[in-house]
């Protein structure tokens, strides 16, 4: 059984962290819980003026230019195998 799990990855001002946000057990339940968070990430990224590399359905990225280790935003779905 497949299941999507929606993961949170971020760094800013010398501090980071990962998370889970949530679990679809289907794709457009994970497409819904990404959607939900990702008004707030490009809030974010637009307020700290980052680049938004990628934007979709499913992943959303963005950084300060040349800082990406020290300064970004990362929304994705990934797909696990129960």
């Amino acid at each position: 059984m497949k299941h999507y799990v929606v993961m949170f990855d971020w760094a800013t001002n010398d501090d980071f962290h990962s998370e889970v946000i949530g679990v679809g057990h289907t794709l457009d339940e994970a497409k819904s819980l990404l959607s939900q968070r990702l008004v707030q990430e490009i809030m974010f990224a637009e307020k700290h003026d980052y680049k938004i590399e990628t934007n979709t359905d499913t992943e959303f990225v963005a950084y300060e230019d040349g800082f990406y280790s020290g300064e970004h935003t990362h929304l994705w779905i990934e797909e696990v195998e129960n």
